[in-house]
């Protein structure tokens, strides 16, 4: 199959940022999306990606044409990363805090819902206060469990392939279905 014949959706969400250095430095030609532009076939589409409005206008369209068509399409999304990368790596070194707060996704949407009505400002205080509240009572709750100590310890929360819990999900996956006996007999 070639790939112009795939109804699939890439989502490239580009800070235009290389390992600590901007994408014309580490790119030759500066432009990793060259290929993917020019690919025949395959629809292409640069947007705003700290925009929430406009990429849910573009996805909401976008989605069924592929889902229709039965075409590709990549969407170059510019978008910022808010933290660094590593703990090596200072991000003000080479990006100005203004332009990374300018682009901060949170505060444009949150921006974006208070301006038009959603939220009020007091509501979104709270929405953001409560999801701080949760992400800290999990951190405290990782911390609580302490360290692994044994590979066993490390395994278990992981899934364990087994013919008994693949029968199981099977099953449960699938009661009524009538693909069941289908499937059983293959």
């Amino acid at each position: 199959i070639a790939t112009d014949q795939v109804p699939v959706l890439h989502l490239v969400e580009n800070d235009k940022m290389g390992i600590s250095v901007s994408i014309d430095d580490s790119i030759y030609g500066g432009d990793p999306m060259y290929l993917h532009r020019n690919q025949p076939g395959v629809r292409y589409v640069e947007i705003d990606g700290c925009d929430f409005i406009a990429c849910h206008k573009l996805f909401s369209e976008l989605v069924p044409w592929i889902r229709t068509q039965r075409k590709p399409a990549t969407v170059n999304a510019s978008v910022t990363a808010l933290f660094n990368h590593s703990s090596t790596d200072d991000r003000t070194k080479y990006l100005k805090i203004d332009d990374i707060d300018r682009r901060d996704p949170i505060t444009n949407l949150s921006e974006t819902c208070i301006r038009n009505g959603v939220f009020t400002p007091e509501q979104i205080t709270s929405l953001h206060n409560g999801i701080f509240k949760r992400l800290a009572d999990e951190a405290q709750e990782v911390i609580r469990m302490g360290n692994y100590t044994t590979a066993e310890e490390v395994m278990a929360p992981i899934y364990q392939y087994t013919d008994e819990k693949a029968d199981a999900e099977f099953s449960r996956v699938f009661v009524g279905n009538k693909r069941l006996s289908k499937f059983r007999e293959a």
